[in-house]
């Protein structure tokens, strides 16, 4: 593989990279999460076991859970005042 063959690849790998980006900012506004879909999952992990392995990971996921679950919270009482 020549020199020129590399940089052809490299070059096309970002235009495909951009694609990818588009369509994932345009259905993340279908697949965010709701405040009743939330509660869920938080009631469920609390309910569930987990190995040793995975905790640090179940930890970082019910972080990113309840700081969604403030913020849509914050935005849903805003909106009733």
């Amino acid at each position: 593989m020549s020199i020129l063959d590399k940089l052809r690849t490299k070059s096309v790998q970002p235009q495909q990279e951009e694609v990818v980006v588009e369509t994932k900012q345009q259905t993340s506004n279908e697949n965010d999460l709701g405040l009743e879909e939330i509660t869920f999952l938080l009631s469920a992990i609390k309910d569930s076991t987990f190995k040793v392995s995975d905790v640090e990971l179940v930890y970082n996921t019910i972080i990113k859970l309840q700081s969604q679950f403030i913020v849509l919270s914050g935005k849903k009482t805003k909106k009733d005042k």
